[in-house]
């Protein structure tokens, strides 16, 4: 039996008691000449290990690498957890065929980069496509493909995509040539076991592309479209496969200029709100210490999109934060040593850019850097953009690269929703200083209010906390690392950050959904650049534990005195068991004997006061723990994550509206609903009812092989597949395995799938509701018997519906006791 979590918010009154203890004597005279034995402030004690997340076999796909033409196609393979993990990559040609890679362990917390170069086979292998696999808990390992030329000075990614990236079966992006040798590509693969076909289009010409399993086929757009202008315009790619079996990587090129940037696809499907957002973008001249030549100037033309069929005004601002030099109200007392946060405050300021009124299917643009021509671009620490629309989430993509005068330095700047069923609450993005390369971290607060982020560096031998660091509304900054380096600025703990290390930048964001974060590697003098912005992993909770901080000469003080000083810090950890620290707010003090000592609140923090009496006494600050979690079993990857700062708290489920429902019973005795609609399993959204029997008193049972199903409602039948067989659970999840089923077209116009179960029609049969359809069959991925039913448009998109005749007793937001797995893909 599987647990069962609540269907309402959890909560808990569970409060951090922090302990110092205050040593206090009398100055000059003793008693008996000793002085009482000193307890030292409770040091940093990691916290114990939470319980293992469920492991199983994992896979991801790259789209694209290539080494044609004099490219460099570099591999980064990021290990997040705490624990050696074992990884198999396999290397695919551009028609498909396989090469192995050596099996590797990669260490814990580590980055691992593999130049293809020197991995794969001679021959044919000088491109395609490239598969990770690892047995460990969803998105432990995480990878990207770095494409560059030194030579000719230009770089793009390839970046991981997993089925959390799709909803649909349709794609969309922005062709944009700025200069008039610039040619765009696309990379198009197909990683479903069977054939899939393909539909290009731009402007008004359309390409159908058939691809066999694992098949990459690299696009021309300039020859093939005919596309040489540098007006933008929409791309869309549709296919008739399942959601993510088809992945792409797209990029433009000048290889006489330099020109480099992304293409990126994008699924609107997966977009939760109407509001988009880049961080970190150029403009005007950068500061010398950068790097680039005198005279270098930048611009930042951001295109958007609309993929809808009807008009939609799109409001764009943009942020740019200065450091705040405004020295404090109130310093600390003489004595008091406060260490100072690795990462300074900013002054923040915003920006309209104006309103766009974009036609269906056409592209507009506006260049950022217009707006900012006044502002000194050498003062600002770092700038971003927030673009919010008047129509429902997906309606508008966003494209936008900053780049200089000549094209030979360009940036990608991700344009996200903050709220996509993709994003996460934490990031973990690799990071280096070495071989003359530069990692510039980059946050951003998408929303109106105040919000905080916590972070830190892990490197072999140790870590940097970056403390917790809180964003103004929209505000966006950066964190130079060369610079931190250079400076030997200690963090809270003492630790430095050592020359020429690599390793893990981890962050997370205390109030969900509110965060884009990404980390920029940069080589000026080779003008090459990689971006890494896909949020990381798929914990299931990040906690905060507390300890009070202070040395002895802190803790001790003249009878009647007020110097002493000390600091509540508290330690964040994540099921990765990354840990770092910051300091926490206390407002709520305790002394067991305030005529010795007592704590007050402070603008410098906690300020000790000494009682009449001598002697020692215990104090206590009490502050707010923040627990996030998330339901479902045996974990959920897209939220939507839910704290509560006054206690411990978490949230369900959100939910996609029900657009149907179906009256009848496919079984011919009471029937139970095992998996819902819109929960999530290992990282994929469920978007289909698993149905099993009722055994009377609301608890599911499991239907036989061989039991009769019956069609919930009448139409034509367009699909009846049989023979696929059965396949090794649990090995056979995320191999986006199929399974006999029988798919019947309503009048509507929608269609059923009925999954697992072995036809008894045929296509092109018409039948009524009640008729039998097929049989309960042990085919495809599945880890008991059960009948998997989804419902979905003509075009593929699958919607929410209720099966009237299977409705269990509430809640029926969560897992039910009889959870059955599989893995068709939706």
């Amino acid at each position: 039996m599987n647990p069962r979590p609540s269907s309402k918010p959890f909560r808990s009154a569970r409060t951090m008691r922090v302990v110092l203890f205050s040593v206090c004597l009398t100055v000059p005279s003793l008693v008996c000449g000793q002085a009482p034995p000193k307890k030292p402030a409770t040091t940093l004690q990691k916290p114990p290990a939470k319980p293992p997340m469920p492991q199983m076999d994992q896979m991801t796909n790259i789209p694209y690498f290539t080494l044609r033409d004099g490219m460099t196609s570099t591999l980064t393979l990021q290990n997040l957890p705490a624990t050696p993990t074992n990884v198999t990559v396999t290397i695919f040609n551009m028609e498909g065929r396989s090469h192995v890679l050596d099996p590797m362990t990669l260490d814990p917390h580590s980055v691992k980069t593999i130049n293809l170069q020197d991995v794969v086979p001679q021959g044919d292998f000088d491109s395609g496509n490239i598969e990770v696999a690892f047995h460990g808990i969803s998105m432990a390992v995480t990878c990207q493909v770095s494409v560059s030329s030194v030579d000719k000075r230009v770089s793009f990614e390839s970046r991981e995509q997993d089925m959390m990236d799709f909803e649909t079966a349709k794609l969309d992006g922005i062709l944009w040539l700025p200069q008039p040798d610039a040619e765009g590509y696309l990379a198009i693969t197909n990683i479903a076991p069977n054939k899939t076909t393909t539909q290009l289009s731009l402007g008004t010409k359309t390409e159908e592309i058939p691809l066999a399993s694992r098949q990459t086929r690299l696009v021309k757009l300039n020859d093939e479209f005919g596309r040489h202008s540098p007006d933008p315009g929409l791309i869309s790619l549709q296919y008739n496969g399942l959601p993510g079996d088809i992945i792409t990587t797209g990029f433009v090129l000048n290889l006489k200029t330099g020109y480099s940037s992304g293409l990126p696809m994008t699924d609107p499907g997966i977009m939760q709100s109407s509001h988009l957002a880049g961080v970190h973008f150029r403009f005007g001249q950068p500061d010398p210490s950068e790097g680039f030549p005198a005279g270098t100037q930048f611009h930042s033309p951001l295109l958007l999109a609309n993929v809808s069929d009807k008009p939609v005004t799109a409001h764009v601002s943009v942020d740019y934060s200065v450091e705040d030099k405004t020295p404090p109200t109130k310093t600390p007392p003489k004595g008091v040593k406060i260490t100072p946060a690795p990462v300074p405050a900013y002054k923040v300021t915003s920006v309209p850019v104006g309103d766009l009124t974009i036609p269906p299917g056409s592209v507009q643009s506006t260049d950022l850097s217009t707006v900012l021509a006044a502002v000194d671009a050498k003062t600002v620490n770092d700038a971003g953009v927030d673009i919010d629309y008047d129509a429902s989430p997906g309606a508008i993509i966003g494209q936008l690269t900053s780049l200089d005068q000549t094209g030979d330095y360009s940036f990608e700047v991700p344009i996200k929703d903050p709220h996509a069923m993709n994003q996460l609450m934490e990031g973990i993005n690799p990071w280096t200083l070495e071989n003359g390369v530069n990692t510039i971290l980059h946050l951003k607060n998408t929303t109106d209010k105040i919000a905080n982020a916590s972070a830190m560096l892990s490197f072999i031998g140790g870590t940097y906390s970056l403390g917790q660091i809180e964003l103004q509304p929209y505000e966006t900054i950066s964190i130079d690392l060369e610079k931190l380096q250079t400076s030997q600025k200690p963090d809270m703990r003492g630790h430095v950050l050592p020359k020429g290390a690599t390793g893990q930048f981890v962050w997370w964001q205390e109030t969900p959904y509110s965060l884009l974060g990404r980390s920029e590697h940069e080589n000026v003098t080779e003008g090459i650049a990689d971006s890494f912005s896909c949020d990381g992993n798929c914990c299931d909770y990040f906690e905060d534990d507390g300890y009070s901080y202070g040395d002895s000469s802190d803790l001790s003080g003249a009878v009647g005195g007020a110097d002493g000083w000390y600091e509540v810090i508290h330690n964040y950890y994540d099921c990765y068991e990354n840990y770092w620290s910051g300091p926490a707010t206390s407002n709520n003090f305790s002394s067991e004997n305030t005529s010795v000592a007592n704590v007050s609140v402070v603008d410098y923090g906690y300020d000790v006061s000494y009682g009449p009496d001598a002697g020692q006494t215990q104090t206590d600050a009490y502050y707010n723990e923040v627990y996030y979690t998330l339901y479902g079993y045996p974990l959920i990857c897209h939220g939507p994550f839910v704290s509560q700062t006054d206690d411990m708290g978490a949230s369900a489920l959100g939910f996609t509206a029900v657009q149907h429902s179906y009256s009848n019973n496919p079984f011919s005795v009471a029937c139970h609903i095992s998996r819902w609609f819109d929960t999530t399993y290992n990282g994929v959204a469920h978007h289909a009812d698993d149905v099993g029997y009722d055994d009377g008193s609301g608890h599911y049972v499991d239907p036989s092989l061989g039991d009769p199903v019956y069609a919930m409602e009448a139409g034509t039948v367009t699909a009846a597949v049989s023979g696929v067989g059965a396949a090794s659970y649990p090995a056979c999840m995320n191999q986006h395995t199929s399974a006999d089923h029988v798919t019947i077209q309503t009048s509507d116009n929608y269609y059923t799938d009925y999954y697992h179960i072995t036809p008894t029609v045929s296509v092109n049969q018409v039948v009524n509701a009640g008729d039998e359809i097929g049989t309960v069959d042990n085919s495809g991925c599945q880890s008991k018997p059960h009948l998997h039913v989804q419902r979905r448009t003509s075009s593929g998109t699958l919607v929410n519906f209720e099966l009237l005749a299977c409705r269990n007793p509430l809640p029926t937001t969560v897992f039910d006791e009889g959870s059955v797995y599989d893995d068709i893909p939706n």
